[in-house]
């Protein structure tokens, strides 16, 4: 029996994804974890060269995926030199740091696996998979904060630290495909037909809701869900007959939100003198940190800090980049490396929804508006928890019909 070359394909970033989600955590797991998908992304990515059409036209076919990772990678050199130059980390801290960037070769093999699968087929199957992870991240975090299990409780080492809360509760963060399964659910619960499938999109939602808001307890994702599904609503009922009263009963449902109790708490909660103040003021003192770092640099708002530890100390107090969300990556690699990072979302965005040709399609949509949020506020796609979702997004923006592939239900 002939064994297919996306099911190949398939079945390694399977295997990638399992390690990412952080399922089979034990002792030394994380780090080995990184180790093992850095391999065997370089494994599928040499097997893409040799199999798709025995490497003629990729370079033809993918200019644009070649082009921005050799631009890219080029940029991520240039600042490994300048750190080992100017001595800003030893020569593994770096190589470390830029490691996870590895994984931005998965979108070659990814797209072709979209072309012959369909878009939604295997966004479903991340869904369900990610969706297995939280729900048993939920029961993890359950066990460690109300009886005292030391259970799988490496998934609460978050860079090294553990986050308590003012509840005096141990957080656990999210994983990377959090928010592409909730805009997946999103998608499903707006456009599908059958009962069955928006119940289960709905329950997807309600779980992803609770997670982030008792779990992971960050406003940020809160956030960005919500706007997501707002504007993903906006997009949806924008050519309906009945698009003035969806719009404005959503504005009286938004007027009515306001003034509840739990939304009150919610922003009060930004403030310096709330129980939750200590965090908005921690990421004023690691602004201030940073950007003293950056003035010391020649060129700093150029290039950057440089390559760094996501954790930095200065007397007893620590200071996290990944706080910062991309604020904190324009630190490290400075204006040219965030215009870099950014570029396929920037061009995706003006192509599709600022350009003549314009594809207002909900997925993509929903896609970039929560990846810029939340990279905006503290969850930037390009640090080192996250990144492993990059190239699925970057698949997903990057898709030649994106009509086609994303309404295969």
């Amino acid at each position: 029996m002939k064994i297919k070359i996306s099911n190949i394909y398939i079945f390694i970033i399977y295997i990638i994804l399992t390690f990412n989600l952080g399922i089979f955590y034990f002792k030394e797991i994380p780090n080995l974890s990184l180790y093992v998908s850095s391999v065997l992304t370089v494994i599928i990515f040499v097997l893409f060269l040799i199999f798709e059409k025995k490497g003629k036209n990729i370079a033809k076919k993918r200019s644009i995926e070649l082009i921005y990772l050799i631009v890219l990678y080029g940029y991520l050199i240039f600042q490994f030199l300048r750190s080992q130059v100017y001595s800003t980390t030893n020569i593994f801290t770096a190589m470390y740091v830029l490691l996870p960037y590895l994984y931005l070769l998965l979108v070659f093999p990814i797209k072709e696996v979209i072309a012959r699968k369909g878009l939604i087929k295997i966004l479903k199957n991340i869904a369900f998979y990610d969706l297995i992870a939280t729900s048993f991240r939920f029961f993890i975090w359950y066990l460690y904060n109300y009886h005292s299990s030391s259970f799988f409780s490496i998934l609460f080492d978050q860079n090294g630290r553990e986050w308590t809360k003012s509840n005096g509760s141990i957080r656990l963060a999210a994983t990377a495909f959090n928010g592409i399964s909730f805009v997946l659910f999103a998608y499903i619960l707006m456009n599908s037909k059958k009962m069955k499938n928006k119940l289960m999109s709905m329950l997807g939602i309600i779980i992803l809701g609770l997670y982030a808001c008792f779990v992971y307890m960050s406003r940020s994702q809160l956030i960005s869900y919500f706007i997501v599904l707002l504007i993903m609503y906006f997009v949806k009922n924008i050519h309906s007959r009945s698009a003035v009263l969806s719009y404005m009963l959503m504005c009286i449902w938004l007027v009515f939100l306001f003034y509840t109790p739990f939304l009150q708490n919610f922003l009060n909660s930004f403030s310096l003198g709330s129980s939750q103040g200590s965090s908005t003021y921690a990421r004023f003192l690691e602004l201030q940190y940073f950007s003293g770092l950056m003035k010391e640099k020649y060129f700093g708002v150029f290039f950057g800090i440089g390559i760094l530890n996501d954790s930095n100390s200065l007397n007893a107090l620590k200071f996290y980049l990944s706080d910062l969300g991309i604020i904190g990556q324009y630190f490290r690699y400075g204006i040219i490396g965030i215009i870099i990072f950014c570029y396929p979302f920037i061009m995706a965005f003006s192509k599709r929804y600022l350009g003549r040709k314009s594809c207002f399609n909900l997925l993509t949509i929903g896609t970039l508006c929560y990846t810029i949020l939340a990279s905006f506020m503290s969850q930037s796609i390009f640090d080192n928890v996250r990144i492993i979702a990059l190239p699925f997004l970057l698949a997903i923006i990057w898709s030649e019909k994106p009509y086609q592939a994303i309404t295969k239900k």
